[in-house]
């Protein structure tokens, strides 16, 4: 049969290793979550520039039909 001390020890040990676990799986969660939003800002600002260039491209052509 293990003694008090080294069940201690186990515990401690377990406590460690899952204090760790914890610890990186939130940076983990943190980067993903950083690198997620540099995407969606990415997506978002070339669909923004694709709307604004697509009207751009409208405003032009209606322009060139008034003139005619």
């Amino acid at each position: 049969m293990m003694g008090d001390n080294a069940i201690n020890r186990i515990q401690k040990m377990k406590d460690i290793i899952r204090e760790e676990a914890e610890d990186k799986a939130r940076k983990i969660r943190e980067q993903t979550s950083h690198q997620f939003n540099i995407e969606k800002n990415k997506i978002l600002n070339q669909q923004k520039d694709k709307v604004i260039q697509e009207y751009r491209n409208k405003l032009e052509q209606y322009s060139v039909q008034r003139r005619m």
